[in-house]
């Protein structure tokens, strides 16, 4: 039986990774950086991170970044799934999902309200 103060520690580090990923996203210049905490909403995920990106070459240089960021943060994958529509890329982490955005399909499809109801952390870009 897992110790409810292990669960608690792991909750913690699982919430500042997470957080700690939005800054990322938003150190790559990723736009509109949302931390979505679906714990109590979702039973496949426990957090949804959204972002909005600038060019295809910009979505591709955020994805080979996330590799060697989930490497050096030793994230433990598994088999990540990632799957692009049109201008929407998800990538699956278990119990991170992400979503990369153009600003057009960010505007469509609009996650936030969606999921309303969940705390969310907001990253945006300093001048």
């Amino acid at each position: 039986m897992e110790d409810t103060s292990d669960k608690q520690q792991q909750t913690e580090t699982n919430e500042a990774l997470v957080q700690s990923l939005g800054v990322y996203l938003r150190d790559l210049k990723a736009k509109d950086v949302v931390v979505l905490d679906v714990r109590n909403q979702c039973s496949w995920s426990d957090w949804f991170v959204l972002a909005t990106y600038n060019s295809q070459g910009h979505l591709r240089g955020i994805i080979d970044e996330l590799d060697v960021w989930a490497v050096a943060q030793d994230v433990r994958l598994g088999r990540p799934k990632k799957k692009q529509v049109n201008e929407w890329m998800l990538i699956d982490w278990d119990n991170i999902v992400i979503h990369l955005f153009s600003e057009k399909a960010r505007a469509y499809y609009e996650l936030e309200k969606l999921w309303f109801n969940a705390p969310a952390s907001v990253y945006t870009l300093s001048s």
